[in-house]
């Protein structure tokens, strides 16, 4: 092994190492308390993501569990690089979100396609115009459901 081989193992096991993320999380938290901030979680929902419209159902109970704020954002799908052989990934989704929904209580009805290109399009439309309401969750499944149905 290599000293530059061995240097840049050493520097990425320390950049990543629990302890290393432990410290960065408690000097996050100590100054999120200092601010008086409330916590917070992002979350970034991809309209024709089968696991979308779970995390959707399950972020609904969670914000009604949780005192925290509950930001939600509207993305597209990754890029390419990112997801190798989309047909049988996207497929695959299909099929295990129907398996986690009977499994976890949440609705999924399996069809076995992909909604339409225009009801996708449609969806985000719709989903964005509702981002910040205050009935969003409502709406925001609704949405989701009329998607998926």
């Amino acid at each position: 092994m290599s000293l530059k081989t061995l240097v840049v193992s050493r520097v990425a096991e320390a950049i990543t190492s629990a302890q290393r993320q432990d410290s960065a999380r408690d000097k996050f938290e100590k100054e999120r308390q200092r601010q008086g901030a409330r916590h917070r979680v992002d979350y970034f929902h991809q309209i024709d993501d089968p696991y979308g419209h779970l995390a959707l159902q399950a972020l609904d109970r969670f914000r009604s569990r949780y005192d925290v704020d509950l930001h939600v954002w509207l993305v597209g799908p990754p890029d390419d690089w990112a997801a190798p052989e989309r047909d049988r990934l996207i497929s695959y989704a299909r099929e295990d979100s129907a398996q986690l929904a009977k499994k976890s209580g949440f609705a999924f009805e399996y069809h076995g396609v992909q909604p339409a290109p225009e009801a996708v399009r449609a969806a985000q439309d719709q989903f964005s115009a509702v981002l910040g309401a205050e009935d969003f969750w409502p709406r925001a499944l609704s949405i989701s459901k009329a998607l998926w149905a």
